[in-house]
C-alpha cells in the first residue's frame, strides 16, 4: 500500500481498517462496500484522495454519515487499478485530456504520447496518472493507448471494458490447461443413466454455450416428473487450477453489445461442457416431483449421464407452443406443451406465495455495419422464456433446500439473498408515489406481496416509463451470502445459484459443495473454516457482480446515445419520470433512454399529490410538469464519454 495523507479522523475507541473498491458519486463523495452488504461513507474531502475504482485502505469510524459509518482513506493500492478513460482535445498548443473517474471528470495535461500515435480532437484514449491522485490545478497524465474515434464501431465499448478492469485476453496458462483437457468418462455406478429421457435445451438463437436442459413426463395420477440437467463443469475445473483461479477472478461471463468475455476458456463452454444434441454429457441433475397443481412433493440431486434430444431457440419453442395441431416434430411439440402447463402453474404458485413479477422492459439494439444501432426495440418476453425461467428457479430453490435438509441453516453455503426495502428506501418510494399522484400508504410497502400489488396497480394506472422507476425504487440489490437470509423478490426462504456454472462462479462452487457433501456424503468437519472461506468468496462475487452490472448499464447507455447521435435534429416524444434536486429526468418513449432537461428550460415541477386546499392556491401554468406528463423534446447536449444527455422542450 502507498501511503496517503489523511486528515486526522475523529477520535474513536477502536477503529477497524478494511480494504475495498471506492465508488464515487456525481456529487463528489463515495462509498466502500462492507462484507455484510452495507457501505462505508467516504466524504468528499477524503474521496478526493483516490480515483473511482481504486482499491483503498479505509479506517472505519462509527461516528459518521446518517446512512452508516464514515471512513478515512489511509492507503491506496496504486498498481492494481485499471487505466482511466478519457477524451483528448487541443488547447493553447498542447494536448489535454478530459478524464473520467466514475461519474466525475477532471482535465489533465498529456505528458507523452505513445509512439506512432496520431491523436485527433475528441478521440478516446486510456491514461495513467503521473501525479499520484492529484486532480487540479492541472495534473499530468501519460497516454497508455490511443483507442480512436468513439463513433467507430466497438471503439467506445472497448474503452469501457478496459477502464473497468476487464481484458479480452484469456491468460495463456489457463488456455493451455483447457487445451490439454480430455472428455471425462463416467465411472461405473457413479452416475445415474438418464440418456433415455427426452431432454430438450432451449437457448437464444445466437448462444455459443448450452449448460442447462430439461425433461418432463406426467404419470397416470397426474403428477409431473421434472428433471433439470446442468452441465457438470466442476469435473473439468479443479480447485486451484489455472482455469479455476482465472474463473474465480472473473466471477461471471460478461455480455455487451460487441464484446463477450467468457468466465471459462472457450473450449469448455463451447465444446467439453456444452449440452449439444446427440452427444453424451456429464451432468448434475435435480429430479423433482410435483402434484397436478404444481406443488412440490419430492426432490433429489444426482450425478448423471444425459443425451440432449433437441436443441432449439426460444423463438422456435414459442412456435411449437403457439401451434394448435400437427407440425413436423409432434414429440417435441407435446413435450413443450406439457412443460408450459407445469411452468405456468409454478409461476402462478410462486406469485401467490409472495413473489414479485417486476418484468421491466429491456431494450434491444439492432446493429448493421455502422458504428451506431439502427433500431431500438423492446426485448420480447415469450412464454418459452418464462418456461425455462420457472424450471431453473425450481431447481435452484430445490438445491438450497436439499442442503438445508441435510445440514440445517447453521452450516455455511453460497446462498443468493435479496433483502427487503429498509425504512429509508420505503420512505423515498412513498415520497415518489405521492409526487406521481399515486396514493399508496407507507405501511403497505413492507412485504413482497404488498410490493407485487403496488406494481400491479401501477401498471394499470401509470405510463410504463413511470412504472419502471417505481419498480427500480422497490428493488434492492441481490447478493451472495454464506447464510440463508431469504429472497424477497422471489418469495423464497432459501435460494441458491446452481443452473449456470459456465457463466457464474457461484454456481461452479455450489456444484463442488454438492459433489463433496451431498453426493459424496462427506461431513463438514470444520464449519467455522468453511464459513470464513465462503464469506470471503461471497463478498468477492457480490462486488464483481455490481461492477459488471454497472459496466453492462454503461454499455447500454452508450448504445442508446450512439443511436441518438445520428438523430440530433429530430424531435422525440418523452415523459417526465423523476425530479431530484431540482433536476428533471426524462425518458424517451419506446427508446428506453433517459436524460435530463437542460437548466435553461424554465420548467417547474408540480407534484400530482397536492392536497385539495393546495390545488386551489396553486394554479397550473404551461411551464409546469408533473410525473408522467408527456412532452416533445430535442437534443440539447450529448456527451458520450460521461453518458450524459440533456434535452430541451419543444
Amino acid at each position: 500500500m502507498k501511503s496517503a495523507r489523511p486528515a486526522a479522523p475523529p477520535a474513536s475507541r477502536q477503529p477497524k481498517t478494511i480494504s475495498g473498491i471506492l465508488r464515487l458519486t456525481q456529487h463528489g463523495y463515495g462509498f466502500v462496500d462492507l462484507e455484510e452488504g452495507a457501505s462505508v461513507f467516504i466524504a468528499q474531502r477524503e474521496a478526493q484522495k483516490a480515483f473511482d475504482g481504486d482499491l483503498v485502505k479505509v479506517e472505519v469510524h462509527d461516528r459518521g454519515h446518517a446512512s452508516g459509518p464514515e471512513g478515512f482513506i489511509v492507503g491506496i493500492e496504486s498498481d492494481r487499478r485499471p487505466p482511466l478513460l478519457g477524451r483528448i482535445f487541443r488547447s493553447s498548443g498542447q494536448w489535454l485530456a478530459e478524464i473520467k473517474s466514475g461519474p466525475t471528470c477532471f482535465t489533465a495535461q498529456i505528458q507523452q504520447l505513445p509512439k506512432a500515435a496520431k491523436p485527433r480532437t475528441d478521440y478516446w484514449a486510456l491514461f495513467r496518472s503521473a501525479d499520484g491522485r492529484q486532480r487540479w490545478p492541472l495534473p499530468v497524465c501519460r497516454m497508455d493507448k490511443l483507442l480512436g474515434d468513439p463513433r467507430h464501431k466497438a471503439v467506445a465499448e472497448k474503452g469501457l471494458l478496459v477502464s473497468h478492469g476487464f481484458s479480452e485476453e484469456y491468460p495463456q496458462r489457463a488456455a493451455r490447461e483447457s487445451q490439454a483437457l480430455k472428455p471425462e468418462r463416467s465411472r461405473a455406478g457413479l452416475r445415474r443413466d438418464l440418456r433415455d429421457q427426452f431432454v430438450v435445451t432451449i437457448d437464444p438463437a445466437d448462444a455459443k454455450d448450452h449448460d442447462d436442459a430439461a425433461a418432463l413426463t406426467r404419470d397416470s395420477q397426474g403428477r409431473y416428473h421434472l428433471s433439470v440437467h446442468i452441465a457438470d463443469v466442476s469435473r473439468y475445473v479443479g480447485p486451484g487450477s489455472a482455469i479455476d483461479e482465472e474463473a474465480r477472478r472473473r466471477a461471471f461471463s460478461v455480455y455487451l453489445q460487441h464484446h463477450h468475455l467468457p468466465m471459462l476458456p472457450p473450449r469448455l463452454p463451447g465444446e467439453l461442457c456444452s449440452l449439444k444434441p446427440g452427444k453424451e454429457r456429464l451432468a448434475l441433475s435435480v429430479l423433482m416431483q410435483f402434484d397436478s397443481d404444481g406443488r412440490a412433493l419430492k426432490r433429489q440431486l444426482t450425478a448423471s449421464r444425459i443425451r440432449v434430444q433437441r436443441l432449439i431457440s426460444y423463438e422456435q419453442a414459442q412456435e411449437h407452443l403457439d401451434a394448435h395441431t400437427g407440425g413436423p416434430d409432434p414429440d417435441l411439440r407435446q413435450a413443450l406443451k406439457t412443460m408450459w402447463e407445469l411452468a405456468s402453474k409454478l409461476r402462478e404458485q410462486r406469485l401467490a406465495e409472495g413473489g414479485v413479477d417486476f418484468d421491466l422492459p429491456e431494450p434491444g439494439f439492432h446493429w448493421e455495419d455502422g458504428a451506431a444501432p439502427t433500431r431500438i426495440f423492446r426485448e420480447e418476453r415469450l412464454q418459452s422464456h418464462q418456461l425455462i425461467e420457472e424450471f431453473m428457479l425450481a431447481a435452484n430453490r430445490a438445491v438450497a433446500e436439499i442442503w438445508q435438509e441435510k445440514f440445517g441453516d447453521d452450516t455455511a453455503f453460497i446462498h443468493r439473498v435479496h433483502p427487503p426495502l429498509d425504512a429509508t428506501k420505503r420512505e423515498k418510494l412513498a415520497d415518489y408515489l405521492r409526487d406521481a399522484g399515486f396514493d399508496w400508504p407507507l405501511e403497505k410497502l413492507t412485504t413482497a406481496r404488498q410490493i407485487a400489488e403496488l406494481i400491479d396497480q401501477a401498471r394499470r394506472r401509470l405510463p410504463q416509463e413511470v412504472v419502471s422507476v417505481i419498480a427500480r425504487k422497490a428493488l434492492t440489490l441481490a447478493r451472495y451470502d454464506a447464510q440463508a437470509l431469504g429472497h424477497f423478490g422471489l418469495g423464497f426462504k432459501r435460494y441458491a445459484h446452481f443452473t449456470s456454472p459456465i457463466r457464474r462462479y457461484a454456481d461452479l462452487m455450489v456444484h463442488r459443495l454438492l459433489w463433496k457433501h451431498i453426493i459424496g456424503a462427506e461431513k463438514v468437519n470444520n464449519g467455522d473454516e468453511l464459513r470464513a472461506e465462503l464469506e470471503d468468496l461471497c463478498n468477492h462475487l457480490s462486488q464483481r457482480e455490481r461492477m459488471i452490472a454497472e459496466l453492462e448499464r454503461e454499455s447500454g447507455k452508450l448504445a442508446g446515445l450512439l443511436y441518438l447521435d445520428q438523430r440530433r435534429e429530430e424531435t422525440f416524444s418523452a415523459r417526465l419520470v423523476e425530479v431530484y434536486r431540482e433536476k428533471f429526468f426524462i425518458c424517451l418513449e419506446h427508446l428506453y433512454i433517459e436524460g435530463s432537461l437542460d437548466e435553461q428550460s424554465g420548467v417547474r415541477f408540480r407534484p400530482r399529490g397536492l392536497q385539495p386546499q393546495e390545488r386551489k392556491r396553486h394554479k397550473r401554468s404551461s411551464e409546469e410538469l408533473s410525473i408522467g406528463d408527456r412532452l416533445d423534446v430535442t437534443i440539447s447536449r450529448l456527451d458520450l464519454l460521461n453518458r450524459k444527455l440533456e434535452l430541451r422542450p419543444v
